[in-house]
């Protein structure tokens, strides 16, 4: 019973720190992007969302690495499926509770970007996996590489030419 009431006490606590840490680093973020003007979008897209998935990349490399592809595979989908889900409704069940009659969301360029190139990438892989019969072939891997460097250069372009 003792090692149970450890271990849920253990998880919590890192947790806790998690999300302290969390919202000192989103603290940090804001400033920077205050003082060089650069939109929090912007740095959503880029900094924060690097920031977010490297921790992923390297445990579900680790994961492939030890023979267990499906897992992570499944993580790869799983985490950010989580984190739209929970993350996004319990962001905006708490704005909403904060300000009950409207709530606007800005219109940025690049989410609309983002938005397109989610769709291509989620589209577009579900049509490769079913045409090569649910066996993950290696230009799958290089294909959402590049289109996630296309995808980088196309908000860059974007952002050049918007904050010009």
């Amino acid at each position: 019973l003792f090692s149970i009431i450890w271990v849920l006490f253990g998880f919590t606590m890192c947790v806790v720190w998690i999300y302290m840490l969390a919202g000192e680093l989103v603290s940090i973020l804001c400033a920077i992007g205050y003082i060089t003007e650069i939109p929090s979008g912007v740095l959503g897209l880029t900094i924060l969302a690097w920031g977010n998935s490297v921790g992923d990349l390297f445990s579900n490399i680790a994961v492939a690495k030890q023979g267990l592809a499906e897992l992570a595979i499944a993580g790869c989908y799983g985490g950010p499926v989580f984190n739209l889900l929970i993350g996004l409704g319990a962001s905006l069940v708490l704005v909403c509770i904060q300000n009950p009659h409207s709530f606007t969301l800005p219109y940025e360029s690049s989410a609309l970007i983002s938005f397109i190139f989610l769709i291509i990438t989620l589209v577009t892989t579900m049509i490769a996996v079913r045409n090569s019969n649910y066996y993950l072939k290696q230009y799958i891997g290089y294909y959402l590489i590049s289109l996630y460097i296309l995808y980088t250069m196309v908000q860059g372009i974007v952002l050049l030419i918007t904050y010009r």
